[in-house]
């Protein structure tokens, strides 16, 4: 298949999956948390399972590695957390041209999806006009019907390429099936087709079709489409595959169908312009994959904007992908979604709709996987404005490892009592594992479960820059939840900034984390569980302090202190600074604080309105840098049990909503 990427037959499906390994990195940036990962894990092993999560995930998608890439830049959390998601066409000069190249291997298992490996040998040009149309050539082999400005044509010969051209308001290409189909070519050379109670196009032999597309083209249908036998899924519809390339536009347009569907898998190569659009149903929908390695492409669809049978891949392109139906999906795959490069910017704004059927609700999502949602690079922008909308969703794991994520959902939450909908920017049912990359998440609707991150399994943090606000937890997993490298900005409205049902484990990276007020937490395990602390920098406020584990190794303090705004500085008592924040506006005095190398016994000092010079300063947090002046705000000794035990676990709502919005 393409680089990275292997293809296989699953259930009769090509599958173009990730042939990548979730191996975290390190980089230039990630040195600034080489303390952090060094730090030995917590005695508490009983009570630990990343060991044997390292060892059920060795050479597979994820990885237990302490070490993660970090992409840091100097940076506050209004910077992180300001962006907007919108459909900016001026980003076709940075990501719709890839560079991509064919392969030259006659064995690459993609050999045969370019155009430049297919050998055109005879060439029959059709010209539509008005009522009309016309062949210019007859082939041995092909036979070409024309009633009216309906073309009916079926081919036994290889090679042959078809030229479409001209206009006709009532017009058709329909190629039918014959007892030796062979794959041909399609070009689109400056054609103006549309077809009332049938497609446009009509591709009903299950082979590939190398579509070429020239000049400015444009296809639409209108009305219910007439009784058939055969399988007519959209205004351009093919049986088989389809590999999308050329330097001209087309547009496609359906009233009631899909707008381009295929039974096979689809392909946008470099170089295309897409404009698709269904008044009814998917813009773009498959039964098979989906592969994009450059181009432009709009698409949307009443229903979902992209939706397939199995893998959506990503490699490159800009990708403006709309979804305006309740419950709708911008991308949405049976499979798993991969992105690993290009500009991906998708929008829902319908609303959950309650199922009673399943007594439950369906709701929109940006990117909705049956499987995985593995983000390697590229630009990835999700927004959702309707009730109980999500960013991503996936069934499976979510892997973050690279590329810049920015997640927006400004709807509240669907339902009421035991059946509800609520927003989340990210959620999936599996284990979410971040190792690398930018990730901000950002929620205005309010509402129990209005989560920023959200996994129902559990989550390991071990690099990249991840940012989160909402109404409810910024971040919360249903089992354990580890912070093992990294950069974190943490912040809650109305709950607990970093929650876990089960425990919370911090064995490195560098985490500020803004609760509410009481009783809401910065940092919270469940009742009977525990946080247990290792490694890493971390600045925690709420309305109350949640209690450390007796058995953690590294050392903490907890003080309470009205310190919004300040910059703070933790310094060891040879004067050394360890690391210092900026407080965000924030009206909760119960702080907590621990750095690397803390031990238990030792003496700790914060300062207030400490100068930071140098280093890398991400969300208010430095841990680099050099940090002078300042006034004593408090000294403490450090312990490895610190903190009022005042825990929510994983329960929600209650809080005071001390905190003020700060981006």
């Amino acid at each position: 298949m393409i680089n990275n990427l292997k293809a296989t037959r699953i259930s009769g499906k090509r599958s173009f999956s990730s042939h990548w390994q979730w191996r975290p990195t390190v980089s230039l940036c990630s040195m600034m948390l080489a303390m952090a990962v060094s730090i030995p894990l917590a005695s508490c092993t009983e009570d630990d399972p990343w060991s044997e999560y390292e060892d059920s995930n060795s050479g597979s998608s994820s990885s237990g590695s302490s070490s993660g890439t970090v992409d840091v830049t100097t940076s506050t959390a209004s910077d992180v957390l300001g962006f907007t998601v919108s459909f900016d066409t001026s980003d076709r000069s940075t990501y719709a041209t890839s560079g991509e190249t064919a392969p030259t291997d006659e064995n690459a298992s993609d050999y045969e999806d370019y155009i430049e490996n297919y050998t055109s040998t005879q060439t029959i040009t059709i010209t539509y006009n008005g009522s009309t149309a016309s062949a210019d050539k007859e082939v041995d082999g092909v036979t070409v019907e024309i009633d009216g400005a309906d073309v009916n044509v079926t081919s036994t010969t290889a090679g042959v390429t078809y030229v479409l051209t001209g206009s006709s308001t009532d017009g058709s290409f329909r190629m039918g099936k014959s007892d030796d189909n062979k794959k041909f070519g399609l070009t689109l050379n400056g054609l103006t087709l549309s077809k009332t109670g049938a497609p446009a196009i009509n591709i009903q032999p299950s082979k590939r079709c190398y579509l070429n597309i020239t000049g400015i083209n444009t296809l639409s249908d209108s009305g219910s489409y007439d009784s058939s036998d055969e399988d007519r899924k959209g205004c351009f519809f093919t049986e088989g595959k389809l590999l999308i390339s050329g330097t001209g536009s087309l547009s496609v347009n359906s009233e009631e169908m899909h707008a381009m569907a295929s039974d096979e898998y689809v392909w946008i190569h470099d170089g295309t312009d897409l404009t698709l659009v269904s008044g009814a149903k998917d813009g773009l929908h498959t039964n098979d994959s989906i592969v994009v390695t450059g181009g432009y492409a709009s698409i949307t669809g009443a229903d979902d904007g992209m939706s397939c049978d199995a893998d959506v891949v990503i490699r490159g392109g800009l990708l403006h992908i709309s979804s305006t139906g309740d419950a709708g999906k911008g991308i949405t795959a049976d499979g798993s979604v991969t992105i690993s490069g290009g500009k991906t910017v998708v929008m829902t704004s319908g609303d959950a709709v309650y199922d009673s059927s399943d007594a439950d609700y369906s709701s929109c999502a940006g990117i909705k996987a049956d499987g995985d949602i593995n983000i390697q690079g590229g630009v990835v922008q999700a927004q959702s404005t309707g009730t109980g909308g999500k960013g991503f969703n996936a069934d499976g794991t979510i892997n973050i490892s690279g590329g810049t994520v920015q997640i927006a959902t400004t709807g509240k939450r669907a339902g009421s009592g035991n059946t509800t909908s609520s927003p989340k920017g990210i959620k999936c049912d599996g284990n979410l594992n971040i190792s690398g990359g930018n990730t901000a998440v950002k929620l205005s609707g309010t509402g129990d479960g209005t989560e920023g991150i959200e996994s129902k399994s559990e989550i390991y943090i071990t690099g990249g820059c991840t940012a989160s606000y909402s109404y409810d937890d910024a971040i919360n997993s249903a089992g354990n939840l580890y912070i093992r490298g990294g950069y974190m900005y943490m912040q809650s409205l109305n709950n607990d900034a970093v929650d876990a049902n089960k425990n919370i484990y911090i064995q490195g990276g560098s985490v500020v984390a803004v609760g509410a007020g009481q009783p809401e937490n910065a940092l919270d395990a469940a009742e009977g569980y525990n946080i247990y602390v290792s490694g890493g920098n971390v600045f925690g406020i709420g309305g109350s302090t949640s209690e450390t584990a007796s058995s953690s190794s590294q050392g903490s303090i907890a003080f309470t202190s009205s310190v919004s705004g300040k910059t703070l500085g933790l310094f060891d008592a040879s004067g050394n600074g360890l690391f210092a924040v900026t407080v965000p506006s924030t009206s909760c005095t119960a702080c907590y604080m621990t750095a690397d190398g803390m031990s238990s016994g030792s003496s700790y000092t914060v300062k207030t309105g400490v100068t930071v010079s140098g280093g890398t300063t991400w969300c208010g947090i430095n841990i680099d840098g050099s940090f002078s002046g300042g006034s004593e705000l408090t000294t403490q000794t450090a312990a490895a049990n610190v903190g009022t035990g005042m825990g929510m676990g994983g329960q929600t709502g209650g809080g005071t909503g001390g905190s003020g919005r700060m981006w």
